[in-house]
């Protein structure tokens, strides 16, 4: 049986060089490439995927938040997290929001290849390179805190150091919908003030210290 896959990516030479490796095996077959969140939600409406290959920082929609919504609209499709962050928030959440595995893009063809057969077979998969055991920390009914793609393009923004109507010109969005957002992320986490979102953005691995 062949394994259907999509794969979502924003850099022309990872999809290409992916696609490459991929096709060498006879049990996979490529169906679909996307660049971002968003354009992979789309493209499930027209092909489904057996396995999805999904990048984290990608335009117009996260690829956390594009897994959320896989999970939800498309639980048979599984999500194979393919990153270069390790930082240890990323995956947590990642595997909170419904990826089966999590694969850093250092990993060699072999592994990326066993991966996709593991998620696909209905096991969690994550990447050997990684030194700690961060399955132990997944709690299947732990709470997760929901972030909107808004939301945390704000959040980027406000630990960028930008000012209400510099984040509103650049999301192209009110000085009173930034406002908002603000105040909705501060309830959301628990947090009191601008310098707490920086830090929660930086454990969070949205921006780097």
């Amino acid at each position: 049986m062949t394994i259907k896959l999509m794969l979502a990516d924003d850099h022309a030479l990872v999809q290409e060089g992916l696609a490459s490796i991929l096709q060498l095996d006879p049990e996979l077959e490529v169906i679909a490439t996307v660049s971002d969140g968003q354009q992979a939600i789309d493209q499930l409406a027209l092909c489904t995927p057996d396995v999805l290959l999904m990048d984290i920082r990608m335009p117009n929609l996260h690829g956390i938040d594009a897994t959320r919504i896989v999970a939800q609209q498309y639980p048979n499709v599984k999500v194979l997290i393919l990153s270069m962050h390790e930082n240890s928030n990323y995956i947590v959440n990642a595997l909170k929001a419904g990826a089966k595995g999590y694969l850093l893009k250092t990993s060699s063809s072999s592994e990326l290849i066993n991966a996709i057969k593991t998620v696909y077979n209905g096991q969690r998969y994550v990447s050997q390179e990684l030194s700690f055991n961060i399955l132990n920390d997944i709690a299947p009914n732990s709470d997760v805190i929901e972030i909107s793609n808004r939301e945390r393009q704000v959040l980027i923004c406000v630990a960028q150091g930008l000012m209400n109507k510099e984040i509103a010109a650049q999301l192209h969005i009110s000085v009173r919908t930034v406002e908002v957002h603000r105040f909705n992320l501060k309830k959301k986490l628990k947090i009191d003030n601008s310098a707490g979102l920086v830090r929660y953005a930086i454990d969070q691995g949205f921006i780097q210290q």
